[in-house]
């Protein structure tokens, strides 16, 4: 892993919401929190790791 590589929380998949709400909550935790930035661009690949 390397030291600047941004990590989400975990989604849980046991949670009666569907999924796209589960990622789009961990994505605004993320923001709110400071692993993201406002409008930084995601990819995929990262965002499915």
């Amino acid at each position: 892993m390397n030291t600047g590589e941004k990590r989400l929380s975990p989604v849980d998949l046991d949670s009666y919401k569907p999924l796209r709400e589960l990622v789009l909550e961990a994505i605004r935790e993320a923001i709110k929190n400071g692993v993201l930035k406002p409008r930084e661009r995601l990819m995929e690949i990262q965002l499915a790791e």
